[in-house]
């Protein structure tokens, strides 16, 4: 380490010295004039080494765009990083438990109707949801109907076989009938789910925004801290410095 400095001031010396060579012996040059380290008049006289460091800046429009299709990554494009990282791992959960909701449900659908089919003599293929939801309202088809005759509902009676169902025992068509409720709460979970989800998006759209303003002010404030370094030949050696700005 002690040689890689002694070899670097060689350098500098050298350097300093050629440029010293260039400059009259009467003339004495000021190191500093109106709070410039090294003016343009002087630059040609020495060595400068001056930081012009840009950051990049961030489009808020482009961050918001990015978490309004995935939450999160408006954020980890704007730099917040560890917001980002959660709202992108509550997004994945939010669409696992739609997955979960969706497969317990049909589960327990496709079981009840099962259920119906042996129990109850249930032909439910292409039947909607509100016959299901009779099945397990009545014991069979006749007292369906009979029901709807003295409403003098007619248009809803059950005429086809193909309608036909009687239950085994009451509490079997309790049983289907829990079974289906129990279906039909996971599905409507899913409406939870998907409410949850485009709240999701909406935040983290917000957010996104916000972090690349933040991002913008804080890289502006780190532009104008700027540094300069420089040598400078006098008549009698050289003087050296560095300058730092806000």
């Amino acid at each position: 380490m002690n040689y890689i400095r002694i070899i670097g001031i060689t350098i500098l010396l050298s350097i300093a010295s050629t440029c010293h060579q260039n400059v009259r012996a009467q003339e004495t040059v000021p190191f500093i004039s109106e709070n410039n380290f090294f003016n343009e008049r002087h630059a040609h006289m020495g060595i400068m080494l001056q930081n012009d460091y840009q950051p990049e800046r961030k489009n808020p429009g482009l961050a918001v765009l990015f978490s309004l299709i995935i939450p999160g990554t408006g954020e980890w494009y704007a730099g917040n990083i560890s917001t980002g990282k959660y709202l992108i791992a509550s997004e994945i959960t939010l669409w696992l438990s739609v997955y979960g909701f969706h497969s317990y449900g049909n589960w327990l659908k496709n079981d009840a109707r099962a259920f119906a089919r042996v129990h109850a003599g249930v032909e439910w293929a292409d039947k909607d949801d509100q016959f299901f939801v009779n099945v397990g309202n009545f014991m069979s088809r006749h007292e369906y109907n009979e029901k709807k005759m003295r409403d003098r509902d007619i248009g809803a009676l059950y005429t086809d076989p193909l309608y036909e169902w009687t239950w085994e025992s009451d509490e079997m068509r309790r049983e289907f009938r829990d079974l289906r409720v129990r279906s039909d709460k996971m599905f409507n979970a899913i409406k939870f789910v998907g409410v949850a989800i485009v709240a999701n998006h909406i935040a983290s759209a917000v957010l996104a925004g916000y972090s690349a303003q933040r991002y913008n002010e804080h890289m502006k404030d780190a532009a104008q801290a700027r540094w300069s370094f420089g040598i400078l030949p006098l008549q009698n050696g050289f003087v050296a410095g560095v300058q730092h700005t806000f």
